[in-house]
């Protein structure tokens, strides 16, 4: 083989796999085969011997090698059903991350691309803290050419499985996505409100800049109407940041504009405990000051 004498060295590969037809190394052997006769452009016969190794030893390590990277390959090119019949073959070799490509192709091959049909199974699997299938799921959907008005949510969502999956380069991700859906739709979508929350959970958490979570706080008061849910959500978020960050002074101001739109909020045990200790918090500051 390293003198390129092709002929012969495929000779004496086939002559390993006449003596020893029962061993690994025959199907290394075909596999090396395979591999010549793909160096000598004879694309067809190198098929021929990957399908030969697969029906000789379905279980061998070297078939679930060649025949998971031919898969991987498919599923790269978007050709779902070709890998899934593929994953389908050596389903009980494949690697772990093989196997969630086998549960990937089946749903987007039996669903045929179509964003009604996958969406349901994408959000079941986020729900069920099967973030890794989610993510794929809303990852192939997003590029696909029949996603139409579904392209928000899509896009959402993803960016909130890129967010569970951690990591600054995820992190910068999402945040893209979710800016793009606020550039790309109005305040009364409820993808721009999700994203725009959502914008809030990144810099009040992995971001730790409570003070931009505060201020896009601020920004869906005045975007969304009094009554709706991301409305009070956020006065209510903006009124516990400032709270759990000692601004008591502001934390107060917060909560009394929280009253003024959802008196019976202010009800509610938990809220009186908040606004409490935003009232401490306040008069300890005011206190100091004197």
């Amino acid at each position: 083989m390293k003198q390129n004498r092709t002929d012969e060295a495929i000779r004496n590969l086939s002559g390993l796999v006449f003596r020893f037809p029962k061993t690994e190394e025959a199907a290394q052997a075909i596999e090396q085969q395979a591999l010549l006769y793909l160096k000598a452009k004879n694309s067809s016969e190198a098929q021929a011997l990957y399908d030969r190794l697969l029906e000789r030893y379905p279980e061998s390590p070297t078939t679930a090698r060649v025949w998971s990277a031919e898969a991987d390959a498919l599923f790269a090119s978007e050709e779902f059903g070709k890998a899934f019949s593929i994953y389908q073959k050596i389903e009980k070799l494949l690697p772990p991350k093989s196997i969630e490509k086998l549960e990937v192709t089946r749903i987007l091959a039996e669903g045929d691309g179509d964003p009604q049909k996958i969406l349901p199974i994408a959000e079941k699997a986020l729900n069920e803290n099967n973030t890794a299938l989610a993510k794929t799921l809303y990852e192939q959907l997003s590029k696909s050419s029949k996603i139409g008005s579904s392209l928000p949510q899509i896009q959402t969502k993803l960016g909130w499985c890129l967010l569970l999956e951690g990591g600054e380069e995820n992190q910068a991700r999402a945040e893209r996505l979710w800016r793009g859906v606020i550039h790309s739709t109005q305040p009364t979508d409820r993808w721009y409100a999700e994203s725009r929350w959502h914008l809030v959970q990144l810099a009040a958490g992995p971001k730790r800049d409570w003070k931009e979570a505060v201020s896009i706080c601020d920004q869906i008061v005045k975007e969304q109407l009094v009554g709706t849910f991301p409305h009070e959500q956020a006065l209510f978020s903006k009124a516990w940041l400032l709270t759990v960050h000692d601004q008591g002074k502001s934390a107060v101001a917060a909560f009394e504009d929280l009253a003024a739109d959802y008196p019976k909020k202010m009800q509610q045990p938990p809220i009186q405990r908040h606004l409490e200790r935003a009232v401490a918090s306040a008069a300890k500051k005011s206190g100091g000051s004197r």
